[in-house]
């Protein structure tokens, strides 16, 4: 099932608003932990598919062809070389978290005033999931939701918690989710915190993404047949 199906959204929201994982249990050997999907990502159906993902393969790649390409649309190619389908992208929340990627206009074409709230409770949710429940507005429904994404996150990432996988969460939303969630956190996920890619965080954290390079490097080293 769906995090639309689960939150009982109109297949219309879901046909618009929904990104699926960019992963494979047999190939993926790096799986991203992102937010959620925005504009871009709704363009292409593909997460990472824009500035975020451009901002990864600059990072991640030597090559500079790659370096020109999301890193999305890099996995979703399936002409590229094995050193790309080592990767793979899976999000949080498969449709946006933040509420300025859906147009209120056609967001009450196809939801109801219900649903249209629990956009409105996800967005405050990413915002501030990891502040010790301090939100008070709509508290029970902000439980419910965090509950249903969580065990919708740890339910996608059955197949990928064994050794031959590591697991990156990116940025606050992921960690936090991972953290309280993904039943098998401890056994193959970083260490330390990764920024998210967006914003330019990864030129900026310079060491951490030298320390998650590394430890990339050494995963893929370490699983080589």
């Amino acid at each position: 099932m769906t995090i639309c199906e689960s939150l009982k959204f109109k297949p219309e929201f879901e046909k618009k608003y929904f990104v699926n994982d960019l992963c494979c249990p047999n190939k993926t050997k790096i799986l991203f932990v992102l937010e959620s999907p925005h504009t871009d990502e709704l363009t292409y159906k593909l997460p990472a598919s824009g500035q975020t993902g451009l901002a990864m393969s600059k990072k991640l790649f030597d090559n500079k062809k790659y370096q020109k390409i999301p890193l999305g649309r890099l996995i979703g190619d399936q002409t590229n070389d094995n050193t790309i389908k080592n990767y793979g992208i899976i999000n949080v929340c498969n449709f946006p978290m933040q509420f300025n990627a859906y147009c209120l206009k056609e967001l009450e074409n196809i939801c109801n005033s219900n649903n249209i709230l629990k956009l409105a409770v996800v967005n405050i949710i990413r915002e501030k999931c990891y502040t010790e429940n301090k939100l008070i507005d709509y508290f029970e429904l902000k439980l419910k939701l965090k509950e249903i994404i969580g065990e919708n996150l740890n339910s996608r990432l059955t197949g990928y918690d064994n050794n031959e996988v590591l697991i990156i969460p990116c940025g606050k939303v992921a960690r936090w989710f991972i953290d309280k969630f993904y039943i098998n956190s401890s056994k193959n996920v970083i260490k330390f915190d990764v920024p998210h890619p967006s914003r330019g965080l990864w030129d900026n954290k310079i060491k951490d993404i030298k320390k998650m390079k590394t430890e990339i490097n050494g995963h893929l080293e370490n699983i080589k047949p």
